[in-house]
């Protein structure tokens, strides 16, 4: 989170409650809520082989800037380069590319984790 994004913008939305609520900020996140070119955080798949996307870097969308990096890495347990962004265009899963110091590569929307998506690792567990 920073100052430059609201909750609901970084997937938080379960989390905000409005409703016969006051504080300070609530008219300017509903109204951002409600905004069509709000951002929306999304994870990527990103076929860099040996470089990681970090802050800044851009999403493309053929030749349209579509959002941008918050930061990333190689997940050796996913064996996929995995990245955070934000964009702007909310219905955009595939045919999109992170521009990585001057080289394009191709990336996608992740709709799930790639490592445990159903959280059977944690729920496994037992109490000890």
């Amino acid at each position: 989170l920073t100052t430059e994004r609201s909750p609901a913008e970084s997937g938080l939305e379960m989390f905000i409650r409005t409703d016969g609520r006051d504080f300070t900020g609530r008219d300017a996140l509903i109204d951002r809520m409600a905004a069509p070119d709000r951002w929306k955080m999304v994870l990527l798949d990103v076929d860099s082989g040996d470089l990681d996307p970090f802050y800044s870097h851009a999403v493309l969308h053929g030749d349209r800037h579509v959002g941008i990096v918050t930061s990333g890495s190689y997940g050796h347990r996913t064996g996929k380069t995995l990245a955070l962004a934000y964009l702007r265009e909310h219905g955009l899963r595939d045919r999109l590319s992170v521009d990585i110091i001057g080289r394009r590569f191709d990336a996608r929307v992740l709709e799930k984790p790639p490592f445990d998506p159903e959280n059977t690792r944690l729920k496994g567990r037992k109490e000890r």
